[in-house]
């Protein structure tokens, strides 16, 4: 038992750690492609994003079995091995120096009790929307549910999509995929347009379209396996950036006029903030930047420079880049770097590095050897195969000159590395990239930086005020205030409108008539008169009736 507990904290401590890398390559990739391909629509950088997310994934379980497979291969009976596991096996396990092995039991156990934590926060996340659910209510304005029904009869959406509200949301949000909700705080029902209901309804079926929350279910099982890689949750970042990049291009292709959508963005977040904090997959975003992007991207206004932008990127991938080489630096993986080591218990096989072949095998094994015929040693080269069936052979074996040639050849390559990671321009590198390291979080940490970024948003945030301030803004309010008003009169005064208005008249009167003129309605109605008489009966005769009105004549006489 103990044995497998240490094969799983090995193969679970180099998974977490070649996952850093493979996060940082991942993300520099994905960064580059963005950078040099900015004409990508959102709905592909959503679909790139999402495969990055899922190829981390497989490569941290991909790493996870071929490091178990390694440690147990290593623990059964003397056989053939691949060379490749087997060198890397030897330069991660035999190293002379501190091996970062030793740790594995205390990074397994944090990493363990971060799952813990994260299933939990999960299980409550889901609580919450069940009790969501359960509690929502189906009261909504007539006008709202009409729109609703037109919006899902034009996108083919199933008839099991519901529409209600909840007292306990404070912006609208999409849950389930088999009988997708759609949920609107209470508080907005008076406080916005049903022009307004119909984009927010566009942007919430956007993303029943898109099964988006089946894929965020995806996604938050993904967070929850690799919480601890940093760039796992940039990239988680940018997927539901350009989620909801993609839902908001949806509405502006469906309406009229897209200025009027990032009003109605701008409307959503300030009652959102007159309420609570935010939810998951809210309309509103989650957060401030995150909105403001969006609605400068739907006017298609460019408040920062392009050279701003491109600086960003390069500064993301320039520290990505810093950290994939001092990752890969403190986890060598080059098979030329392989030092053989022996224990006390345990004798190695092995051949020229260049060839590449390696076995192991144990002292008690090759004593078991006389006893059991059976059991055969097998050393495999490139250009030859050894068969030792007995201690004899093995002997005869190890005092040959070529296995002396090739141990020498192993002792003379170790000196050489040993030579080369204590020489002085070894240790010139690795403190120009420590010194590096710390410069640029100093750099992040400075009050110059901190002051640049406080100028962009300020900057941004005038911007955004002196546009919605402005005559041009005001000038296209009023514009579309008086088409829309103009649509309205034309519609109400419309023949057809009138017709319809004097058709549901006319049937009102009628179901009026036929509910009044019913047999049901009489008799309900005869009952009620036959019981209040009863009771006005009751009262008049009673003896406390009675005496009040003797009560009320001798006072009258009295006067």
């Amino acid at each position: 038992m103990e044995n497998i507990i240490n094969l799983f904290n090995n193969a679970i401590g180099w998974s977490i750690l070649h996952s850093l890398w493979h996060g940082a390559a991942i993300y520099i990739a994905l960064s580059s492609a963005f950078l040099f391909f900015p004409k990508i629509n959102a709905d592909n950088k959503y679909k790139l994003s999402y495969i990055a997310q899922v190829l981390l994934l497989g490569c941290f379980i991909n790493t996870f079995i071929k490091y178990f497979h390694i440690s147990t291969a290593n623990t059964l009976e003397p056989e053939i091995i691949k060379k490749e596991q087997f060198f890397i096996h030897l330069n991660n396990l035999q190293s002379d120096s501190l091996s970062i092995i030793q740790f594995f039991p205390y990074i397994v156990s944090l990493y363990t009790l971060g799952i813990i934590t994260q299933i939990i926060l999960c299980l409550r996340s889901f609580q919450f929307l069940d009790r969501l659910k359960k509690s929502s209510s189906a009261f909504l304005p007539l006008e709202w549910i009409n729109v609703f029904e037109k919006i899902k009869s034009n996108n083919n959406i199933s008839d099991k999509t519901t529409l209600k509200s909840s007292d306990h949301i404070t912006a609208p949000i999409t849950i389930g995929f088999l009988k997708p909700i759609i949920i609107f705080p209470t508080a907005y029902i008076n406080k916005i347009s049903v022009e307004d209901a119909e984009a927010i309804l566009l942007h919430e079926i956007a993303h029943i379209k898109r099964y988006d929350y089946l894929f965020n279910l995806i996604l938050v099982s993904i967070e929850t396996l690799l919480f601890f890689n940093p760039f796992m949750w940039l990239i988680s970042r940018r997927i539901n950036l350009e989620r909801e990049h993609s839902c908001d291009d949806f509405v502006t292709n469906r309406i009229n006029n897209p200025i009027s959508y990032s009003r109605t963005l701008l409307q959503i977040e300030l009652l959102r903030q007159e309420l609570a904090p935010k939810l998951t997959m809210a309309l509103s975003g989650n957060n401030k930047n995150t909105l403001l992007n969006r609605i400068k991207r739907i006017n298609n206004q460019i408040m920062e420079t392009k050279k701003t932008h491109f600086n960003h990127q390069m500064l993301t991938i320039l520290v990505a880049s810093v950290t994939f080489i001092f990752i890969a630096w403190v986890n060598p993986i080059d098979g030329k770097q392989q030092i053989s080591k022996k224990s006390p218990n345990q004798e190695t096989i092995d051949t020229r590095i260049e060839k590449s072949i390696a076995i192991t095998t144990s002292l008690d094994t090759i004593e078991d050897v006389k006893t059991i015929k059976k059991k055969k040693i097998i050393i495999k080269t490139d250009t030859s195969e050894v068969t030792l069936t007995d201690n004899k052979e093995v002997q005869d074996y190890l005092n040959t000159a070529e296995r002396k040639k090739q141990l020498e050849e192993i002792e003379k390559f170790r000196k050489q590395t040993d030579e080369t990671f204590k020489s002085s321009e070894w240790k010139d590198m690795i403190s120009n990239l420590d010194l590096n390291s710390k410069n640029i979080g100093a750099y992040f940490d400075s009050p110059e930086w901190k002051e640049k970024m406080a100028k962009i948003e300020l900057k941004t945030q005038e911007s955004l005020d002196e546009y919605f301030n402005s005559e041009e803004w005001k000038n296209k309010l009023n514009k579309i205030e008086i088409i829309t008003q103009k649509k309205l009169d034309k519609k109400f005064n419309s023949q057809e409108w009138k017709d319809k208005i004097a058709q549901i008249e006319i049937n009102t009167q009628k179901i009026l008539e036929e509910k009044f003129n019913s047999p049901e309605w009489k008799d309900k109605m005869a009952k009620i008169e036959i019981k209040t008489q009863k009771i006005l009966e009751e009262t008049f005769n009673s003896p406390e009736w009675k005496r009040k009105i003797q009560d009320l004549e001798k006072l009258h006489n009295s006067n």
